[in-house]
């Protein structure tokens, strides 16, 4: 089981988008503690700038990082295989 806690909440000089983000930090807060679930949409290209500890869903036909259909995560400069 994974534990989540919110970190601080991001500011912006831009008042609307500052509101945006509150709520989008007050959503965060109420799922702080423990994730029984997560699910991932399978994808068919490759993400676009992916960043170390994304993880994704491969098809395994349109997009295939190296070992067919299954969950990858983005470490260094390639993606590795999770099962």
């Amino acid at each position: 089981m994974a534990h989540f806690v919110a970190g601080p909440i991001p500011t912006h000089e831009d008042p609307t988008i500052q509101s945006l983000l509150r709520i989008i930090w007050d959503l965060f807060i109420s799922l702080e503690g423990d994730v029984t679930q997560l699910t991932l949409t399978e994808i068919h290209t490759a993400p676009q700038n992916p960043q170390n500890g994304q993880i994704w869903y491969a098809d395994g036909t349109d997009w295939n990082p190296g070992s067919g259909r299954g969950v990858y995560i983005f470490k260094g400069s390639a993606f590795v295989f999770l099962g």
